[in-house]
């Protein structure tokens, strides 16, 4: 992955920075992302197939483990916008709802609840 990948490009993006300043921790948590969202993706599904939709999600994950602490993290993209009343990890669960079409099922579920 290069610093004209747009996953980092659209990371850069989401978090205000114009790229002037090369970010290689970011790179390297967009890299991750794509890899991790990559093994849960239906078999026969590709990110291609999905468009943009995968550049924002996996930017939004690498984000979430860039910026591991809520805090000064604010930033907006059409009318998602993100700041200290929404902290980190509700980067990451937006990101696997935006594919959560197209990921495998976790293997998590309820049974039951006695009441």
């Amino acid at each position: 992955m290069d610093y004209t990948h747009p996953t980092y490009k659209t990371a850069l993006s989401l978090l205000s920075m114009d790229g002037a300043e090369e970010k290689p921790e970011l790179l390297e948590y967009c890299a991750a992302a794509e890899a991790e969202l990559k093994s849960r993706l239906h078999e026969g599904v590709s990110p291609e197939d999905i468009g943009n939709i995968w550049n924002t999600a996996c930017a939004l994950a690498a984000i979430s483990m860039y910026r591991l602490t809520p805090g000064e993290l604010r930033f907006r993209a059409g009318n998602l916008s993100i700041g200290e009343r929404h902290p980190v990890p509700a980067l990451r669960a937006r990101a696997e709802a935006l594919l959560a079409p197209y990921l495998k099922d976790d293997g998590f579920a309820f049974l039951g609840v006695r009441g």
